[in-house]
Order: C-alpha cells, then sequence, then structure tokens
C-alpha cells in the first residue's frame, strides 16, 4: 500500500510539471505575472520578459492612443 500511494504522488507531481517556456528544458518553477508564462531562471526570466514588456508595452500604447482621441476623459460635463 505505501508503494501505491507513492506511486500516485509522483503522477500527481508529474501532471504539474511545467516545461519552461523559454529554454524548454528545466522545470519552469516561476510564472510571469503579465502572461502566466512558466521560466526556471533568472536568464529564462530575462530573455520572456524582454519580449512579455514589450508586447505589454505596444498592446497598452496602442490602448492609450485610441482613448486620448475621443478626450471623453478630460472634458467636464456641461451643466
Amino acid at each position: 500500500r505505501v508503494h501505491g500511494a507513492a506511486g500516485r504522488t509522483d503522477s500527481m507531481n508529474s501532471a504539474r510539471f511545467q516545461v519552461c517556456r523559454v529554454c524548454k528544458e528545466n522545470e519552469g518553477r516561476y510564472t510571469c505575472p503579465r502572461c502566466n508564462a512558466v521560466y526556471c531562471s533568472v536568464r529564462c526570466y530575462q530573455e520572456h520578459n524582454s519580449e512579455c514588456f514589450d508586447a505589454f508595452a505596444r498592446a497598452h500604447i496602442a490602448d492609450d492612443e485610441g482613448d486620448s482621441g475621443s478626450g471623453s476623459a478630460a472634458a467636464p460635463a456641461a451643466g
């Protein structure tokens, strides 16, 4: 019975094992707060972060440019 319990634990752990999305070699132990990508090390974080941050910044810059054209947030209500 002990052997069976250990087998179940091993299979549960392997189901949770996620490979680093950057190097695809090691277990991903950390998660990007922007996109939930899993990575394993500072080196992989730095490589992923530069790509993820660029995409994140481009998306927000595009959103901000769209909002600034409407003028509705800055204009006071007429009354």
